[in-house]
């Protein structure tokens, strides 16, 4: 082994053990401690929620959890570190679908779920500025939904695929 690699093979050791270090240390930082975690943890756990982001937070909206379907929103502010409940939807929805225009939560579709599932064609509408939910359409069996050129451009559910 030549002199030159030898250099070279204790350049890439110095390099290996100091990313380990820096690795090691940011893990068992403020970076990554239990308590951020635990501080980060969303008020109410669920499953089959959709998100949103809507200025700068970002929005958890609906779901499931033991007990059934929610209309529980949260929302997370990353630079405060912090979740906060905000007002709750008219109706409990999973599966359902979200959108954001001009500044509003758009929630269509989805399922109730208590002991069975129950279509949801309610389409509510979150003002943030307000902290309310609006009823304010029916819309069979939604089951996507995208805003292009300033529209919330629909997807429903068909009984067979083309």
């Amino acid at each position: 082994m030549g002199r030159s690699d030898y250099f070279i093979k204790k350049r890439n050791l110095i390099l290996l053990v100091f990313v380990i270090f820096v690795f090691l240390f940011f893990s068992t930082s403020s970076f990554a401690n239990d308590t951020d975690i635990q501080n980060n943890m969303m008020i109410e756990g669920r499953w089959k929620f959709e998100t949103e982001v809507l200025g700068g937070e970002i929005y958890v909206i609906g779901g499931e959890n033991k007990d059934g379907s929610l209309n529980l929103v949260e929302k997370f502010n990353p630079i405060l570190n912090q979740w906060e409940q905000v007002a709750n939807m008219n109706s409990a929805r999973i599966l359902h679908t979200t959108s954001v225009l001009n500044g509003e939560i758009y929630v269509l579709g989805g399922y109730s779920k208590q002991s069975t599932y129950k279509s949801m064609n309610q389409v509510e509408v979150y003002n943030p500025d307000t902290d309310t939910w609006t009823v304010i359409t029916e819309k069979s069996s939604v089951v996507h939904s995208e805003v292009a050129d300033g529209e919330i451009i629909c997807f429903y559910e068909q009984s067979e695929c083309y």
